[in-house]
């Protein structure tokens, strides 16, 4: 069968371009008699402005090439990366680095490059380089942590890592990295033992403790976690060090430890303002909200700390359900990291409390005028809103005016996607054709890409073009040429609908090697066994994806397979079981 969370379309995504930006440089000196050379910059800045990136990486690199100085490659390199033309990432950081090779900068940007290409053998080979050449093992390592901490991917290198740690298990900056990279990868436990061991080899290092005593606050070992921490902080006379670990108690849920310990705190620096601040958002979070009130009011008479208290106290007006008055603490905030949250928040209340959805979005745009650096991230806010109330055309138009523009942070072609996706999904269930003409309005705006194309193979089939359903899935198998799901969906449409069941077997088989514990694969590869009249074999395959997959379609394909083999009591059994379990599902009609 097609497992049906293959067509489920996720939440919205936000994604912030944040590393690695393009840097205006100076023309090289040496340029200026070169026509040729002139000609090619005029040519490579025109193609960048009209978002032409590849043509634009493609000019900077033939540069590079015309002369020697690194501003062409480093210009290649980093608008290759943040654009993420990975091949052409990997072609300008090789030129950067052969230009700049004593430089860490090329290094960093060729890392990168050599991560998202999944090429861990040369990436753990320049990562040693960059480690023995540090002044010391520890700060190379750290450097190239730094380096690569925004990447999606860097969970990716935890095996080059330890491999690494295995030359240099003695040092603590490499069991720090790991543990971090454990942790990313949710495996706490191993996570928990390097940030020991990190902690045991350099017991000085704060910061390294204080991510040790996290840890054990998550693993819910609090005692000892909060003793790691004081001990950690209590030996520093930097109050910035005391307070983070009570901002790690916060962030890891132990609110009430973190308020006795901010009332320690407060008696030995009862004037900092930071120290009331945390005393203030644990008595929010333990539901003490007239003592968060009160700290929260008193906040609001100091400039640097108003939009924070202003949002705190917003979010217990709300909590009472009093509306209005959150919203004229929330439209209070004119900056920091609370700026787009509270106004989020205000910005709901209009729609949803007060029934105003253009108020609302009226509310939005007039903050855009009043707050420019804020622009991109409230133009976002209007999409959710509107999202949020199924105006998803509405959205979509915003979406696609940000989308063209030059040199935004948020990357509002996802956006657009991310947002038709949702629209369409909510046509699937009533106006298939009008779906089909919308998913193929996206694709023309941005292009295929493996998400698009399977909602449009889901499409495809609601309407019964199976043919062009099984063409547009081969197109994801162009994105992702091994995905398990796609080579099952493409082989059960193949047995079921079109009777092709030699083709269907091959493509299923293949999904199986990919996944063998999935039990929508292993029904469809017992129902094509049993289109090809192998029902012995087909049976074990269908009872495995019926123990841990209790779905009509695996009961009925049973019921038809022990028929087949003339097994009357199994046949009965899982009969009844469908009858009794599913008496509305379009199977059961066919066997009554």
């Amino acid at each position: 069968m097609i497992n049906s969370k293959l067509f489920k379309i996720s939440g919205l995504i936000l994604l912030l371009i944040m590393f690695l930006g393009c840097q205006s440089n100076p023309i090289p000196q040496s340029f200026s008699d070169s026509p040729k050379a002139n000609d090619l910059i005029f040519l490579a800045h025109l193609n960048e402005q009209s978002q032409s990136y590849q043509k634009a990486i493609e000019i900077y690199l033939e540069l590079s090439y015309i002369d020697s100085p690194p501003i062409w490659a480093e210009k290649a390199s980093r608008l290759a990366i943040d654009k993420n033309f990975n091949e052409l990432a990997l072609e300008s950081t090789h030129r950067w680095l052969a230009l700049e090779p004593d430089e860490f900068t090329p290094k960093a940007a060729r890392l990168i490059a050599l991560l998202r290409a999944s090429s861990l053998d040369e990436f753990k080979n320049l990562a040693l380089i960059v480690i023995e050449g540090a002044s010391d093992p520890g700060f190379g390592m750290l450097l190239i942590a730094q380096a690569l901490r925004a990447e999606d991917n860097f969970v990716l290198s935890l095996p080059v890592f330890k491999a690494i740690n295995q030359i240099y298990e003695d040092n603590a900056e490499s069991a720090y990295v790991l543990s971090v990279l454990c942790l990313q990868n949710n495996l706490l436990s191993e996570s928990l033992i390097f940030a020991s061991r990190a902690n045991h080899l350099k017991p000085d290092w704060k910061e390294a403790a204080i991510h040790y005593s996290s840890l054990l606050f998550l693993n819910q070992q609090v005692i000892e976690g909060y003793k790691i921490g004081f001990q950690a902080t209590g030996s520093s006379v930097s109050i910035d060090e005391k307070i983070s670990l009570g901002e790690t108690l916060i962030q890891t849920g132990n609110s009430l430890l973190a308020k006795n310990y901010f009332l320690k705190l407060n008696s030995l620096y009862p004037d900092d303002l930071r120290v009331m601040t945390g005393l203030g958002i644990t008595n929010f979070s333990l539901g003490r909200t007239d003592d968060a009130s009160l700290i929260f009011t008193n906040l609001t008479h100091q400039s640097a700390y108003r939009d924070q208290a202003n949002y705190f106290l917003g979010l217990i007006a709300y909590e009472n359900f009093n509306y209005q008055q959150a919203f004229r603490f929330f439209s209070r905030v004119t900056d920091g990291l609370y700026f787009i949250r509270a106004h989020q928040l205000a910005s709901d209340i209009t729609a949803n409390v007060f029934g105003d959805l253009e108020g609302s979005i009226s509310y939005l745009s007039s903050l855009q005028t009043a707050y420019p650096n804020y622009d991109e991230e409230l133009e976002l806010a209007k999409i959710f809103r509107l999202v949020e109330s199924s105006e998803f055309e509405r959205a979509q138009k915003i979406a696609l005016n940000n989308k063209n523009k030059a040199n935004t942070e948020i990357d509002f072609a996802i956006i657009y996607t991310e947002v038709s996706t949702a629209y369409i999904s909510s046509l699937i269930l009533y106006d298939n054709l009008n779906a089909f003409s919308k998913i193929e309005i996206v694709i023309h705006e941005v292009g295929a890409n493996f998400q698009l194309l399977l909602l449009k193979s889901n499409i495809e089939q609601n309407l019964n073009r199976l043919n062009d359903a099984i063409a547009t899935l081969k197109l994801c198998l162009d994105f992702e040429p091994e995905s398990p799901l796609v080579l099952n969906a493409i082989g059960y449409l193949l047995t079921d609908k079109l009777n092709m069941h030699d083709e269907a077997y091959q493509y299923i088989t293949k999904a199986l090697e990919g996944n063998p514990d999935n039990p929508a694969i292993q029904d469809s590869m017992g129902w094509v066994l049993f289109n090809l009249e192998r029902y012995n074999e087909a049976l074990p395959h269908l009872e495995r994806a019926h123990s841990s997959f209790n779905d009509p379609e695996v009961i009925y394909h049973l019921i038809r397979t022990y028929q087949q083999i003339g097994s009357a009591t199994q046949y009965e059994y899982y009969k009844s079981l469908l009858l009794l379990t599913y008496p509305e599902s379009h199977f059961t009609k066919i066997i009554r």
